[in-house]
C-alpha cells in the first residue's frame, strides 16, 4: 500500500463488485486502493496497516481484522440482507422463513461480522416466485443504490446519517446455512419443498443424506444469472 491511498476497498470480482468498484472511482478517481478476492482468500499482507479515510466493504470475502478498522476514520459494510437476515445465508433464511419483505443495508463495521451501526436500509417484497438467485439478484441491485446515496453524502462532506433501527437477531453461520441445504427425505412435503426452495441454487445445490451417503438433488452446472457475463475490470 502507498501513502496516498485513502480509501481502500475490499471486494469480489464478479460483475457487480466491477460496478461498485467504477462507481467509487467516479466519487474518488485517486487515492482508492482495491483489495480483490474470493471465497477462502486470504488478506495479503501489509494490507491497512497506514491510517485511512475510509474503507468500504462491498461483497467482499475477507473478514476485516480489527487492525484495519482501528486505523481508519471510517469503515463501511454493504450487506445484501435487511437487519432481520444479517450473516451467511441471508437470502436463503429469508425464503425458508416465508419472510414477505427483503432488502439490504449499509453499516458501520465493528470486528464481528453484521453488528455495525445500521446507516440506510433499503428494503422490496418478496414476490412467490423468488429463487435464491433473482432475491440475490435483486438484494445486489438494491446495494449500488445504497453505495450511490453514501458516496454521495460522504463526498460532499455531509454527516452520515443511522436509520435508527438495529438487528435484530445473531448473524447467521456458515454452518447453519450447510445444514439448512441437507434435504430430509423423510421430512413433510412442506418442509422439504421449503428447504429446496430456500437452498436451490445453479451450480451449488442442495443436498439428500440418506444411507451413509451424500446425494446432490440438482447437477446444475449453469451460472447463476448475476455471475453470467463480466465487465471490463475497473483500472486500480
Amino acid at each position: 500500500m502507498t501513502k496516498a491511498t485513502r480509501v481502500l476497498v475490499f471486494t469480489d470480482s464478479h460483475m457487480w463488485c466491477e460496478m461498485a468498484g467504477a462507481l467509487i472511482k467516479c466519487y474518488f478517481p485517486e487515492g482508492v486502493e482495491f483489495v480483490r478476492g474470493k471465497k477462502g482468500s486470504v488478506l495479503p499482507k501489509g494490507i491497512g496497516n497506514t491510517s485511512l479515510e475510509l474503507v468500504i466493504s462491498f461483497l467482499s470475502p475477507f473478514i476485516i481484522p480489527q487492525s484495519i478498522l482501528s486505523n481508519s476514520k471510517m469503515s463501511v459494510n454493504f450487506h445484501p440482507g435487511t437487519s432481520d437476515y444479517p450473516g451467511s445465508g441471508c437470502f436463503n433464511f429469508a425464503l425458508y422463513e416465508n419472510a414477505t419483505t427483503y432488502g439490504a443495508v449499509s453499516h458501520h463495521m465493528e470486528s464481528k461480522v453484521d453488528t455495525g451501526e445500521i446507516i440506510e436500509e433499503m428494503t422490496f417484497p418478496i414476490f412467490p416466485h423468488d429463487t435464491v438467485e433473482s432475491l440475490q439478484f435483486r438484494s445486489y441491485q438494491t446495494l449500488m443504490s445504497l453505495l450511490d446515496n453514501f458516496l454521495q453524502l460522504y463526498a460532499a462532506g455531509e454527516a452520515i446519517p443511522t436509520a435508527g433501527i438495529t438487528w435484530s437477531r445473531k448473524p447467521f453461520t456458515r454452518r447453519m446455512l450447510e445444514k439448512l441445504k441437507t434435504l430430509d427425505p423423510s421430512s413433510n412435503e412442506d418442509e422439504f419443498v421449503a428447504r429446496f426452495r430456500a437452498t436451490n441454487y445453479p451450480g451449488f445445490p442442495p443436498r439428500i443424506e440418506a444411507y451413509g451417503q451424500t446425494f446432490e438433488v440438482s447437477q446444475s452446472d449453469a451460472l447463476p444469472m448475476a455471475f453470467s457475463f463480466k465487465l471490463p475490470p475497473v483500472d486500480d
